[in-house]
């Protein structure tokens, strides 16, 4: 076969949604990690949906993912981030003009792990 480029083909049936598996239970989520309304998201057992909303807020702010990742088939780690309530959002007046957002930040630590059902614990 020659002639014919070989690539490496990475196939995603669906590239908005992030996968956790373990025997008959799934977690959907979208690319943030979090499950919205009306998506075709949530926890899964036996094909059925028992959860179909999950989001983090903190005093109504809605953390920006930094890296999310599956550690494992059934595992998944996420970082966040979220401006400290409280300290302004303009930019500095240095020569990179960066948001001060990002200079005061929470980071937030996510960690999920489905099998007969989902854990998920969150550090701050």
């Amino acid at each position: 076969m020659t002639g014919i480029p070989r690539q490496l083909v990475r196939l995603r049936a669906r590239p908005e949604t992030l996968y956790l598996s373990r025997g008959r239970t799934v977690l959907a989520t979208g690319r943030d990690g979090f499950i919205s309304d009306g998506a075709a998201h949530g926890l899964f057992v036996h094909e059925t949906r028992l959860l179909s909303r999950h989001m983090v807020r903190v005093e109504g702010t809605v953390p920006l993912a930094n890296a999310l990742s599956n550690v494992e088939q059934h595992s998944w780690l996420g970082y966040y981030l979220l401006p400290v309530p409280g300290v302004s959002a303009e930019q500095d007046a240095g020569s990179g003009h960066v948001q001060q957002a990002s200079q005061h930040s929470l980071e937030i630590r996510i960690s999920r792990v489905v099998g007969e059902g989902l854990h998920e614990a969150s550090q701050i």
